[in-house]
């Protein structure tokens, strides 16, 4: 009976460190728009985590997966205040609190993390990054973003049959002009 006990404490501890904790899970506004996620937004050390495309594919960034470092690269087209465009560029690596933002280092409070599977970003981090404006309601439990997108940028980061027929033409230019900047949803098989 005791060996019982002890395997069902042993197991609920587990089961506890395996999963966030946490007691409500928060919104995410884009724009105005409730985004959806394929699993749950959740806090940690009051930081928002969110599943790693879904933010960077809203804001309007690519996002890629290098398997043998576990790091994640978002990169995306932005407008200077002279209307000058740049490439911006967002490198994190998974448990580490170091990232970089154009190549110069951020410190993190929550470092990128794989939970269930799933590679999930501190939110703010990565809207801010990428140009947008962040606010977080406590009592509604909520987290606004506010970006300008293109024209052909879901509000919901849900567009992916128009991102897949545009990344597959965009594939076999870069792959004819000799780049292979783009990672395959096989190459991608930790998190998307």
């Amino acid at each position: 009976m005791k060996k019982i006990a002890s395997l069902m404490i042993a197991a609920a501890v587990a089961a506890s460190m395996a999963l966030p904790a946490f007691a409500e899970t928060p919104s995410v506004y884009l724009n105005g728009e409730q985004m959806t996620f394929d699993a749950d937004p959740f806090i940690e050390n009051d930081r928002a985590l969110v599943p790693v495309r879904a933010i960077f594919e809203a804001c309007g960034a690519t996002v890629a997966w290098d398997q043998d470092t576990l790091t994640v690269i978002g990169t995306k087209n932005v407008t200077d205040d002279s209307g000058n465009d740049d490439l911006s560029t967002v490198v994190l690596q998974i448990d580490n609190t170091t990232a970089f933002v154009d190549g110069e280092p951020v410190e993190l409070d929550v470092p990128a993390k794989v939970v269930q599977d799933r590679t999930f970003v501190p939110l703010r981090f990565i809207a801010d990054s990428l140009g947008a404006e962040v606010n977080w309601d406590q009592e509604a439990f909520r987290v606004d973003i506010d970006i300008a997108l293109e024209e052909n940028a879901s509000a919901e980061g849900n567009a992916a049959e128009e991102e897949n027929a545009v990344t597959e033409e965009n594939t076999s230019e870069e792959e004819t002009a000799g780049g292979a900047e783009n990672v395959t949803e096989e190459e991608n098989t930790v998190t998307e």
